[in-house]
């Protein structure tokens, strides 16, 4: 995965990583629920095993432009949590 990609909330995600002095997964998810919650909507009519599969794909888009914007201290410091 790449910064240049786009998808809904990549632009949240990007300056979460590069503005937030405390970050963690969490702290994207609380404040940007209502983007995350848009992109869901087309997985409202499938089965429990499609959210578990877009749960694992934000936490991917997450942890993979991590990785990308932010020095490895910060980035292993972020894996820990």
């Amino acid at each position: 995965m790449s910064v240049t990609e786009n998808y809904i909330g990549f632009e949240e995600l990007v300056f979460y990583l590069n503005e937030s002095r405390k970050i963690s997964y969490h702290g994207f998810l609380d404040i940007y629920r209502n983007t995350i919650i848009a992109s869901l909507s087309q997985l409202t009519n499938f089965p429990l095993e499609k959210w578990q599969n877009f749960n694992i794909a934000w936490t991917n888009r997450f942890l993979d432009n991590a990785k990308e914007l932010l020095d490895s201290n910060a980035f292993t410091e972020l894996k820990k949590k």
